[in-house]
């Protein structure tokens, strides 16, 4: 991994120029060709109203896609393993921390992280127009006594295998379990077991005993240490 500031990767990223450019990410020696190819687009913006950042943390060995960061405040780091592809929008706040696990895929989510932890295990997919809100973005307020009641540190963890589908949304402080399914328009409200599909809204369980594969016709690594096959030993 190279540490390299952004002022030296701007001919092959974009940059907003209210952003500190003495700032350096990390980056591997794959993700570093691909980015100059243009196999990997990688763009960072702030808020209209923000005057200056200069605190951004970004470790980067991810694959071909489009990487968009939307940083809000000082303070967000975003982790990208090896072998992740797709489109991906981060949108940060002070304290938010993302981390993208080895060989997962996405057709397009939108990740938004404020005082928040968003882990993502190894060869997750995500559909297209999935919102992974890890934390609330405004104040609830207490009548009674004038406290906030929702702004406290939230963690929201995907396990290894699992699979959001297309327009679901996945909730603060929720965990849902490796070889999961997420169905198309779900709210995922609270954690959901591992090799289990929930749907609906709020999201709730449909199925268990399941895991699913990227290939319609066949198994996946995955799924295949999963599936106990009946053997001829007598």
């Amino acid at each position: 991994m190279k540490h390299i500031p952004l002022k030296d990767l701007t001919p092959h990223l974009h940059v907003d120029r209210n952003i500190n450019p003495n700032i350096s990410i990390e980056i591997s020696d794959t993700a570093l060709t691909a980015l100059k190819s243009k196999a990997v687009k990688i763009k960072l913006h702030t808020p209209p109203l923000l005057d200056r950042l200069d605190d951004f943390k970004l470790s980067f060995s991810g694959g071909r896609g489009h990487y968009v960061f939307i940083l809000c405040e000082d303070g967000a780091s975003v982790t990208i393993a090896p072998g992740v592809t797709g489109q991906y929008t981060f949108n940060l706040w002070d304290k938010g921390e993302a981390k993208i696990g080895q060989d997962t895929t996405s057709n397009g989510v939108r990740i938004i992280c404020n005082n928040s932890l968003f882990t993502c295990g190894q060869d997750c997919m995500f559909s297209d127009d999935v919102i992974v809100q890890s934390s609330d973005q405004h104040g609830l307020v207490d009548l009674a006594t004038g406290d906030i009641l929702n702004n406290g540190f939230r963690h929201l963890a995907l396990e290894d295998h699992v699979w959001i589908g297309r327009r679901s949304t996945l909730m603060p402080g929720i965990t849902v379990g490796a070889g999961s399914v997420v169905a198309i328009g779900a709210v995922v409200t609270r954690d959901v077991p591992t090799h289990t599909v929930v749907a609906g809204v709020p999201a709730q369980v449909i199925r268990t005993g399941i895991t699913w594969t990227r290939d319609l016709y066949s198994l996946d690594d995955y799924s295949s240490a999963q599936v106990s096959l009946p053997t001829n030993d007598a």
